[in-house]
């Protein structure tokens, strides 16, 4: 056994030097290649009349599925002046692309979601500067998009009164991932668009193709470069607002089975803690002093899609092992109940074709976890 655990303590430290040597290896890399010519094509002229906000949209697929159409037509319903930003070189316009998109912008295989919010703002930099209107959105398509009603969370997106919004916070080991705000949906106002620390966080950050980086550099920069403009900020499904919602199915439904609407991970290290009677004040205090370990967004997808009217699926859910197999089975019979059964069908089939991480070759689980996939 000691020689066992000598081995997992070596590996494990050889693939955490791989991944710290990566994104420096990659950046240098960047800075001596020539740049990658930026292709934009304007498809709709931009109104300020017409248009209420300016949504950036990342799409990393080949083509708009369904599910982003869905998005962006509730966006653009709205008032969304929609700048599209992709990085897969097979990405192809449809006939219909200026019925979802204003501008297209091709950012030559760069990066991940970061590298592609830094072109988009680049170019809106340039076409606007101070005549950005009031909001600016950011999403990306790491996201199922889910046919509900979202004029709530839309709502608390473009409220004027925040210079900075976010869907949700991770409270993360300060050292290592520290308190940020999850970067694949978030709206920032025009005084903080148009801010020193907005525009130098952007200069600053180098768009290698590193998902470490996207995180290190680029959620957890992007909330610092936030926070330390003088303005106010909100998180729309806060931890705390994701305990109140636990502590309302633990009265609802009790202890055991509220507890099965959190993640499977989640759930089963606090069952053994339970069944042992090491936490005899239950799930919500365990939940609370833990939640630094997980994706609040995987831990509560469950409880927030029955009890909450979530309309979002994060599409490495079961990838990540969030999701167990029959945890999977639960999730398609609920989607069928709120949405219909050809979500339900596509989400699952997009789950099982992509599998676990668990399950890959080791080749992609090293490149996995020094950010290369």
């Amino acid at each position: 056994m000691r020689v066992e655990h000598m081995v997992k303590f070596l590996v494990k430290g050889f693939l955490n030097l791989v991944g710290f040597f990566a994104p420096i290896f990659q950046m240098l890399v960047y800075r001596c290649l020539p740049k990658k010519r930026v292709k934009i094509s304007e498809l709709n002229e931009w109104d300020a009349q017409k248009y209420r906000f300016i949504l950036v949209y990342v799409g990393f697929a080949t083509a708009i599925d369904d599910f982003a159409k869905d998005f962006l037509r509730d966006f653009k319903s709205r008032g969304a002046y929609v700048v599209f930003v992709t990085n897969n070189p097979a990405f192809k316009q449809s006939g219909d692309a200026s019925a979802w998109m204003d501008v297209f912008i091709d950012n030559g295989n760069q990066g991940w979601d970061f590298a592609q919010y830094k072109t988009a703002t680049a170019y809106l930099v340039k076409r606007l500067g101070a005549k950005v209107p009031s909001k600016i959105v950011y999403a990306n398509d790491s996201i199922f998009y889910i046919k509900r009603d979202k004029s709530a969370f839309v709502d608390r997106l473009l409220n004027e009164s925040f210079d900075f919004v976010g869907a949700f916070e991770i409270s993360g080991i300060a050292r290592y991932s520290p308190w940020h705000v999850s970067g694949w949906l978030y709206s920032v106002s025009r005084e903080l668009f148009l801010s020193d620390q907005f525009q130098n966080f952007w200069l600053r950050y180098l768009p290698i193709k590193n998902k470490r980086h996207a995180i290190r550099k680029g959620e957890h920069k992007l909330t610092q470069a936030a926070l330390s403009f003088s303005g106010k900020y909100d998180v729309i499904y806060s931890n705390a607002y994701l305990i109140e919602s636990l502590k309302r199915s633990v009265e609802n439904r009790g202890q055991l089975e509220a507890s099965e609407l959190i993640s499977s991970s989640f759930h089963d290290l606090w069952e053994q803690k339970f069944w042992r009677g090491m936490e005899g004040d239950g799930v919500i205090p365990f939940v609370t002093e833990n939640l630094y370990r997980f994706s609040p967004l995987h831990v509560f997808l469950m409880l927030l899609l029955i009890d909450e009217g979530f309309p979002f699926i994060k599409k490495d859910l079961f990838w990540l092992n969030s999701v167990t197999y029959d945890k999977l089975v639960e999730l398609d019979k609920v989607l069928r109940v709120i949405s219909s059964d050809d979500v339900a069908r596509k989400i699952k089939a997009f789950f099982l074709r992509k599998g676990r991480i668990t399950e890959a070759d080791l080749k992609t689980r090293f490149l996995v976890h020094v950010g290369l996939r």
